[in-house]
């Protein structure tokens, strides 16, 4: 049963992760120089379709949950350098979920109190690794996750809720550095 369930996991999780490099390659590449501020947009944010306020609510608030665990499992299985940023992760993600929370509550918005079903499978292939074959996978999970939360974020920022688009502009660069931790991360993984 056990191995019946892990095989539907991987499957499913395979077939997201191709359709997830589809979906990459048809938007443009994530840059993490651009500096985001309200009524300072840059042309690539501008351009972006904006998101409801309760989807991107509900979205990062799964999104987020999906980080904390990850991280928690990043720090009883991975090495030193994986530890140290699963750490760093679960602090800010725990922060930006407390925030939307807030936000979510005063404008009766619904959060998301579990991980997305995509992100449960990917927390599943994460769980059947160990050693250097997990700090590999993890690093790129990060990596695809935070560009993911970046358009997200991007989306949020020409939202018509002021204080959701607030949030995005001040948080993006929050991500932008995960990000930019997750590549260093991967690279330092793949010298060894």
């Amino acid at each position: 049963m056990k191995t019946t369930v892990i095989s539907t996991a991987i499957a499913l999780a395979l077939g997201l992760a191709v359709s997830g490099s589809y979906a990459q390659t048809q938007r443009p590449p994530v840059n993490p120089d651009e500096a985001v501020h309200p009524g300072n947009q840059t042309s690539r944010v501008v351009d972006r379709d904006p998101i409801e306020a309760e989807d991107f609510v509900e979205e990062v608030s799964a999104k987020n949950l999906a980080e904390i665990d990850s991280a928690k499992m990043a720090l009883e299985e991975g090495g030193p350098a994986v530890k140290a940023y699963a750490n760093r992760i679960i602090q800010d993600h725990t922060e930006l979920n407390r925030e939307i929370r807030v936000i979510a509550s005063n404008a009766n918005l619904v959060v998301s109190d579990s991980a997305t079903l995509t992100d449960k499978a990917k927390a599943l292939m994460l769980s059947v690794r160990d050693g250097q074959n997990f700090d590999e996978a993890y690093a790129e999970a990060q990596i695809t996750g935070h560009e993911n939360s970046i358009e997200l974020y991007e989306r949020a920022i020409v939202s018509d809720n002021e204080a959701i688009a607030a949030y995005a502009a001040e948080r993006l660069p929050v991500l932008h550095e995960h990000l930019r931790m997750a590549q260093a991360l991967k690279t330092q993984i793949s010298s060894r």
